[in-house]
């Protein structure tokens, strides 16, 4: 779980969006072998936004198993594209 308001926290103590960025140059002398993201605050927009598009479509689909997977695959698919 993410901490709330963390980026705000930061963004106003430095009152500037050049300190909380790192220069390429900077960024390719480091070694870096991750990247995380913490994906709470995305997957929610992206799965009402799936929900909401294609609430009719979801409806047509009486197994409940295969609603469920289906809703879910879109969720993934969207929160990837998102990403992109």
């Amino acid at each position: 779980m993410g901490i709330p308001y963390v980026f705000q926290y930061f963004y106003n103590k430095y009152n500037c969006q050049k300190e909380l960025m790192i220069d390429l140059n900077q960024l390719a002398k480091m070694k870096i072998n991750y990247l995380f993201f913490d994906y709470n605050s995305l997957i929610h927009p992206c799965a009402q936004q799936i929900l909401s598009a294609n609430h009719d479509k979801y409806i047509m689909i009486e197994d409940i198993t295969e609603r469920n997977n289906q809703i879910e695959d879109d969720i993934i698919k969207n929160c990837i594209n998102y990403t992109k």
